[in-house]
């Protein structure tokens, strides 16, 4: 496992979340604490702003419920397209 790993995303449940919003937040984590290379190993990746790694971690780690009410307030818009301070505000 690499190093510097924060959480997990957890198993799908279909009974608390949509496939859709499971990839999504597995997206998330992704986008910033980690990367898949090529041959499927992981490695990391410095490709984001210290904003952007605070909303992935964030979005991947506050479970299907919360995030479904995330993308509640904020849609039509996907959480992962706009700011934390944006998404803090909504509630």
């Amino acid at each position: 496992m690499a190093t510097g790993i924060i959480g997990g995303v957890g198993q799908y449940d279909h009974v608390k979340e949509t496939f859709v919003s499971y990839t999504e937040r597995l997206e998330m984590f992704f986008s910033c604490e980690q990367y898949l290379g090529s041959g499927g190993e992981l490695g990391r990746t410095n490709s984001c702003s210290k904003s952007e790694r605070k909303k992935a971690i964030f979005l991947s780690e506050v479970g299907p419920v919360t995030y479904a009410v995330i993308s509640n307030l904020v849609a039509p818009t996907k959480p992962k397209d706009i700011v934390l301070e944006e998404i803090k505000q909504k509630n």
